[in-house]
């Protein structure tokens, strides 16, 4: 345990060992420390949707930033989980992967595969996912949240 204590409090920064000799210290201070990285993983992520916002929606140009030709399609995988096809005309607009990926995993669902490709002005993605429970996944319900998210108002 003392070796992993003492790597715990090299890992952190110097401020938050600073005067603290108790291994307890260091613990809450660890606790602190992962609560401020996760509070700017989350600032960042807002910054980095706002900047993959574009100019015109931005400066009020473009009043719909739906994806207005969107398909969503929810099928059972033979290898047990849930297959995910989007297919959607993008037209400029940046498409929301990352958060549909996270919304996805704040459900239950792990991520096993996402693949996408793009043609012409459409793109297509397709996710593979797994849950412990694949029995209590209504794919109608989860098609539609999908939908919903990707109309997500930006």
């Amino acid at each position: 345990m003392t070796m992993l204590y003492s790597s715990l409090r090299s890992l952190l920064p110097l401020q938050y060992v600073k005067g603290k000799r108790s291994v307890s210290d260091h613990m809450h201070e660890a606790v602190n420390y992962i609560k401020e990285m996760q509070g700017n993983i989350k600032e960042l992520e807002k910054q980095r949707d706002l900047l993959m916002i574009p100019n015109s929606i931005r400066h009020g140009t473009e009043n719909d930033s739906r994806f207005t030709d969107c398909t969503v399609t929810v099928s059972p995988c033979l290898q047990g989980g849930v297959q995910i096809s989007i297919s959607v005309d993008c037209k400029g607009k940046n498409f929301p992967l990352s958060r549909i990926l996270g919304d996805l995993l704040k459900q239950g669902l792990n991520m096993v595969s996402c693949v996408s490709a793009k043609a012409d002005q459409r793109s297509l993605y397709t996710i593979h996912t797994e849950a412990c429970d694949m029995n209590n996944i209504d794919h109608l319900a989860l098609q539609q949240k999908v939908i919903d998210m990707i109309n997500l108002d930006l």
